[in-house]
């Protein structure tokens, strides 16, 4: 048994500790322009995950001020953002560490016709991001999960998942709901997971949640 503090922040960033080092996954834009987030409040960092290049998961000045602060921290991504982070003098890898597995996970097709090079990861043996995708096979005890993107549909969130059969459910990739409409779509999923043995846990922006995984 296992216990990690799940910490979101804005919209897809999210903070894994416990267990092991502390994981900072997709430093995007949105969470780097708020004025409530502190860079200098974060606990230490020693890996910076980033599931691809759109500027909401992925903040350039938010990349570099992490490898300032936290200079032994490296940065695992696509192919296409290593390259994005070298012409901005950020190094990155490709190569996974032992307590992070990556898993094919391909963006989901946009509205505009795109899909850049996406990669999903499983941290710790406990929580997975998959970043802009509802294509994957595999999850760890909590999942977090984008359920209504512009580039997807809340059904195909929802099958996905009873389909994965995680113990927790974390909805990320939701800057873009009023508060109100977080509560509707809390609701719809609560519901529809009822009777799968899966806990919603709807985090505010910058609420943390403490678990226990097998």
């Amino acid at each position: 048994m296992a216990t990690v503090k799940i910490t979101k922040l804005v919209h897809s960033t999210i903070v894994v500790e416990g267990g092991g080092p502390t994981v900072l996954i997709d430093p995007g834009g949105y969470t780097w322009a708020d004025d409530r987030f502190d860079v200098s409040t974060l606990p230490e960092i020693h890996r910076v995950l980033i599931t691809h290049g759109h500027p909401d998961h992925l903040s350039v000045e938010f990349a570099r001020e992490l490898s300032v602060r936290f200079p032994s921290a490296a940065v695992e991504t696509t192919p296409d953002v290593v390259d994005v982070l070298a012409n901005h003098g950020i190094r990155s890898t490709t190569a996974p560490v032992e307590y992070v597995t990556r898993f094919e996970a391909p963006h989901e097709l946009t509205p505009i016709g795109t899909a850049p090079a996406n990669v999903g990861f499983h941290v710790k043996g406990a929580i997975t991001h998959p970043g802009d995708s509802h294509t994957f096979s595999s999850t760890m005890p909590i999942l977090a999960m984008a359920l209504v993107p512009p580039w997807g549909s809340m059904t195909d969130a929802v099958a996905r998942i009873r389909a994965l059969e995680p113990k927790y459910v974390i909805p990320v990739h939701d800057w873009h709901l009023r508060p109100e409409g977080r509560d509707f779509i809390g609701t719809l999923a609560a519901a529809s997971f009822a009777d799968h043995d899966i806990t919603y846990l709807p985090l505010a922006e910058f609420e943390a949640v403490t678990l226990d995984v097998d």
